[in-house]
């Protein structure tokens, strides 16, 4: 797991935490308050636990991207020129100034395609 990964799970669970401690309070103190405004805290603890909702389907969803990112950040690139050529496309290789990656000679040559350039 890398920092952006854990630093956006820390984050969303402080909000998670906060929105729902948020919404509790202003639940509890509803009593206390004026009938004139106690629709208005109404709305006010219902935005408070949909936000916190929001926060833990982000949260749900953000492992289960992860993972599926994780799981398809390499292209093996021996299978890919294989498929383009059994169907008769042809690849070229095009090397930029700016961009060529030049190898050692005693390095084997790369069987993945680079994604995170």
């Amino acid at each position: 797991m890398t920092y952006y990964q854990t630093c956006e799970i820390i984050l969303l669970s402080c909000g998670i935490v906060f929105f729902v401690v948020e919404g509790l309070l202003i639940f509890t103190t509803i009593e206390q308050l004026q009938d004139t405004i106690s629709d208005y805290a109404y709305a006010l603890g219902i935005i408070s636990f949909s936000c916190a909702a929001l926060f833990a389907l982000d949260v749900m969803l953000f492992r289960q991207m992860m993972a599926a990112k994780n799981a398809s950040s390499q292209t093996d690139l021996e299978s890919v020129i294989k498929a383009s050529n059994s169907r008769g496309v042809t690849t070229t290789m095009r090397s930029d100034r700016c961009c060529a990656f030049k190898q050692k000679h005693n390095e084997t040559p790369l069987k993945y395609l680079r994604t995170d350039l």
